[in-house]
């Protein structure tokens, strides 16, 4: 048997979407459990060229379940760019929500709920950017996940939080990484984007800006568990 619950409304990540500066928050406690430590904010000011081949983390603390209560996961937390030109080969920026996903044969009647993304902006400039190397980069500030179980061991897993936002100067890095390596609201768009075409196998792509346009031009194919491509939704 799946039961149903009702989510709370979805709350927006803290901060400036085009200049994130602040730490995620921390997650509510209860009395058995403190809630876990949000992410925390990362800032680099560059005048040339920043290359990440590896990874910038701002991720907020998964949850460790020791008894049956309530508690929450932290949020998501900041990473902000500045330089002329972004370079990267298979690097990832991330600050994603908190997550509890408990075994069940360690902790009954536990609810635990999950943290909020936080915001990733990344500022260069645009005609020097047209020729930087950038490729298979991952931006994520996805949120987390949380695990309800009852007496009766059936769990269900939801999702009661969003995912945060990313800020590009332009449409070039995002466009790039679209496919498979975007999980976030996209808020700085061009009005009307066109594409050869569209193949999202991992990720989760909002395209906020009211009225915004996508033309793709030949197939589009979302594909995978995790793959979510959305349109609209709150205001960042």
């Amino acid at each position: 048997m799946v039961r149903a619950y009702t989510l709370p409304r979805r709350t927006m990540p803290c901060g400036d979407a085009e200049e994130p500066v602040l730490a995620g928050s921390s997650g509510a406690g209860s009395k058995y459990n403190l809630g876990t430590a949000g992410g925390g904010a990362v800032r680099i000011d560059a005048t040339g060229v920043v290359t990440v081949d590896g990874t910038i983390c701002a991720d907020a603390a998964d949850a460790t379940v020791t008894s049956g209560t309530y508690a929450g996961c932290g949020a998501g937390g900041s990473i902000c760019v500045f330089c002329r030109t972004f370079c990267g080969e298979g690097g990832a920026l991330t600050a994603n929500g908190g997550s509890a996903n408990v075994a069940l044969q360690a902790v009954n009647n536990a609810s635990y709920f999950a943290g909020g993304g936080g915001r990733i902006a990344i500022h260069y400039d645009a005609v020097a950017q047209a020729s930087a190397d950038v490729s298979g980069m991952t931006f994520s500030v996805a949120e987390g996940w949380a695990m309800k179980a009852d007496r009766n061991r059936q769990d269900t897993y939801f999702g009661d939080a969003d995912a945060g936002t990313l800020w590009f100067t332009d449409d070039q890095l995002p466009l790039k990484s679209l496919g498979s390596g975007i999980w976030g609201q996209l808020v700085n768009t061009a009005s009307e984007l066109d594409l050869d075409s569209l193949s999202l196998t991992w990720g989760r792509v909002r395209f906020v800006k009211p009225g915004v346009r996508v033309n793709v031009a030949g197939d589009v194919i979302v594909s995978g568990a995790t793959a979510r491509l959305e349109f609209g939704g709150d205001t960042p």
